[in-house]
């Protein structure tokens, strides 16, 4: 038995060993990272990220109108078989931030000076958040501009529970959305059919519509997406090598 438990040890190492952490944040800077609107309705201060905490904070000084930012690398791109993760630590129920992770195209168009109605587009890009408001996981889903997939919350057992978020490249136009607690993974939405121009960048998604920060986000990684078929098989394998140890006594 001391021999299987080895070979099932090794074989879940080697699946842990896939997970490639991008940022911890414990050196300060973000000059990674392209910040870009992609939406605004006033011309109130803009959102603010930095990483002086250790952790990713996000932070508004004034106004509380709909500011809806990206904060973007390309330097590490989410492809197919992938799962980006982050840690979310100890999240709170408070003012108005949707604070989470997103996978989009790394484009940075000058953003317009804004006189009136919305400037900046939101289009091509696939988002799960904390939504502090309510205590709730919220995630939206744009293929080119048209919104196909929006939940402003979904309510898991307890805000405080939750311990991540991911998104889940299953193919090109394919995704699954949702957040980790000690008991694992729950998928909130999938996307499918999703516009190939949604692009591979990843970095986080925030809107900001109080006077706030958070600090709650940290650890942003790539691991593969565990396959149900694959882990069914190991447990399969698992049970009949007990069987065939359980004979030999």
């Amino acid at each position: 038995m001391k021999k299987i438990s080895a070979v099932i040890a090794a074989a879940s190492v080697g699946l842990i060993a896939q997970a490639q952490l991008v940022d911890d944040f414990n050196s300060a800077g973000l000059s990674e990272y392209t910040q870009s609107v992609v939406l605004a309705q006033s011309a109130g201060s803009a959102i603010a990220f930095s990483d002086s905490t250790g952790t990713l904070s996000v932070s508004r000084a004034s106004g509380t109108d709909a500011q809806q930012v990206l904060l973007l690398r390309g330097d590490y791109t989410l492809g197919v078989g992938q799962s980006l993760r982050v840690d979310a630590l100890s999240p709170v129920v408070g003012s108005y931030t949707d604070f989470g992770i997103v996978v989009s195209a790394l484009v940075d168009p000058p953003d317009a000076v804004w006189t009136s109605g919305t400037a900046d587009v939101r289009q091509n890009y696939i988002n799960v958040y904390l939504k502090h408001s309510t205590g709730a996981i919220g995630y939206v889903g744009f293929n080119g501009t048209a919104n196909v997939g929006a939940s402003s919350g979904v309510f898991p057992p307890s805000f405080g529970a939750v311990t991540g978020l991911f998104i889940n490249r299953l193919a090109l136009d394919s995704f699954d959305v949702g957040y980790t607690t000690a008991s694992g993974d729950t998928v909130l939405k999938s996307f499918t059919g999703m516009n190939t121009a949604i692009g591979t960048a990843i970095g986080f998604y925030a809107d900001v519509r109080a006077v706030t920060s958070y600090s709650d986000l940290d650890n942003l990684s790539i691991a593969a997406v565990p396959e149900p078929s694959t882990l069914a098989l190991c447990g399969m394998s698992f049970l009949g090598l007990v069987a065939v140890m359980r004979r030999k006594k």
